[in-house]
């Protein structure tokens, strides 16, 4: 598996390379969050496409490093990212940083990043 991110197509990096060794994150597949029905009964998907990163553990040292792309609540970025058919397909999105402030310990536990806005490159 690889994810990647960076702040342009062209120097993103591995999650590997921040430090992000413990575990590969569980990552959804770019999806709507809002879909209409339409009047023949089928769906259409609204809005922009969104997924996320979910770390079952992930030490403090990378989640450092993942929060230097996204220093304020929310930052444009570019990442690598597993898509519908189950391969990687590269993305430019907005990154939300976590609500919740992660404790100062060695390792967090159940730690997610969103990305909204994602447009395939």
């Amino acid at each position: 598996m690889i994810y990647l991110i960076g702040t342009s197509a062209s120097n993103m990096v591995s999650l590997e390379s921040l430090g992000v060794v413990e575990m590969a994150p569980k990552a959804t597949v770019p999806d709507y969050v809002r879909f209409d029905t339409l009047g023949d009964g089928t769906q259409r998907g609204r809005g922009w496409p969104g997924c996320e990163w979910r770390f079952p553990y992930i030490s403090l040292t990378a989640v450092s490093a993942l929060h230097s792309y996204c220093s304020g609540k929310s930052a444009s970025v570019y990442i690598c990212t597993l898509n519908e058919a189950g391969t990687y397909s590269v993305y430019s999105a907005i990154m939300h940083w976590p609500d919740k402030t992660p404790p100062k310990v060695d390792f967090i536990e159940d730690f997610t990043i969103t990305f909204t806005h994602m447009v395939a490159v």
